[in-house]
């Protein structure tokens, strides 16, 4: 048996948010697929995939809780209930939905707003209300942001009227995610999808420092909010 890294770790709370995003309904698809990767992260850890998961559970969800919470002192009953939940959230789609409801009132805490990264960085998460429950998400799973500006590089090549932001975005948010799970395939929904990738999008430019004009993030807003809604009809 190895020490749990922090790359372990980290890999863990990325897995945990990507069932949070799963809807409910289809979350036996989900454990099936994540299946390679539960595996590897035990395998590394010289563990059973039920010892590694025993061990580690408490930890990530604690730091979940404590990044939201914005405090290295985070509500211990909270913590223990997350990783209650987690460890039975693939049983059922009513145990799924148990979970993602306890994730969305740990990532909704208003603490997060009064944080270091909220004040310094208030460009763009501030035009969302939903954009910072994916803040930990994407900074634990470590985006791909050179082949996000490839993307968008390619995009502005197009000819004005073919420009497609959201688009380009969606399409670099699904490609994250099926590198976070290991295989490309994942479960997620509409909301969640729009919403990461508004995240996604705001921090790339945080990274790149070329802040996009706020008309600029109101008006991707609203193309998001759009494809949202029509996402997944024919």
């Amino acid at each position: 048996m190895k020490p749990i890294t922090t790359e372990g770790l980290q890999a863990t709370i990325s897995y945990l948010y990507l069932m949070a995003f799963c809807p409910p309904e289809q979350i036996w698809h989900f454990r099936q697929s994540s299946h390679p990767l539960r595996l590897s992260l035990a395998k590394a850890a010289d563990m059973t995939e039920g010892e590694y998961f025993s061990r580690v559970l408490p930890e990530a969800s604690r730091r979940i809780v404590a990044f939201h919470q914005n405090t290295q002192e985070p509500d211990e009953a909270l913590s223990a209930d997350l990783a209650q939940a987690a460890r039975w959230a693939h049983i059922s789609p009513e145990s799924a939905l148990d979970f993602s409801r306890l994730m969305l009132k740990i990532v909704d805490s208003p603490t997060w707003t009064d944080s270091e990264f909220s004040l310094r960085h208030k460009h763009g998460f501030e035009l969302s209300d939903s954009a910072h429950r994916y803040l930990f998400f994407s900074l634990v799973s470590k985006p791909n942001y050179d082949l996000l500006d490839d993307l968008l590089k390619a995009e502005m090549k197009k000819p004005e009227a073919e420009q497609d932001l959201v688009q380009a975005m969606w399409t670099f948010t699904m490609a994250h995610l099926w590198g976070t799970l290991g295989m490309k395939q994942t479960f997620i929904s509409a909301d969640h999808m729009g919403n990461l990738s508004y995240c996604l999008l705001t921090l790339s430019t945080f990274k790149s420092r070329r802040p996009l004009p706020t008309a600029q993030m109101m008006a991707y807003q609203e193309a998001n909010q759009t494809m949202i809604q029509n996402w997944g009809r024919s």
